[in-house]
């Protein structure tokens, strides 16, 4: 791909990587892209693995640009499965990475816990 010259000043006047990122999305970004994100984020429900759920949800996220980090937090626990989002509420995250660890020591204990029992 060539830049015509106003297109390589306007991409080069930019400071940062984040900067040029945010400034590519919002020339780029199809409107409905997030609205499509956050229906399927409303949809999206913890049913196998977690790390599963993670990824899909960390995927949604990309395409969602204004939600505030607690709202983020509310949307990922909601997904979960019952017994693990009142687990998570108990410990009240305000950041969604803290939430994702969480969730991720949670679900190794309870397959550790299962492992014992197996045995």
């Amino acid at each position: 791909m060539h830049l015509s010259y106003d297109a390589k000043f306007q991409w080069r006047s930019q400071d940062t990587w984040k900067a040029l990122k945010k400034e590519l999305r919002s020339q780029f970004f199809l409107k409905n892209v997030e609205i499509l994100a956050r229906r399927k984020l409303r949809e999206l429900k913890h049913t196998s693995n977690i790390q599963e759920y993670v990824k899909q949800f960390t995927r949604l996220m990309l395409d969602i640009r204004n939600m505030s980090e607690k709202d983020k937090v509310f949307r990922f626990v909601e997904g979960l499965k019952p017994w693990a989002k009142t687990k998570l509420y108990e410990q009240r995250f305000q950041d969604l990475t803290s939430a994702y660890a969480a969730t991720e020591r949670l679900f190794d204990l309870t397959s550790d816990a299962q492992d014992v029992r197996r045995h």
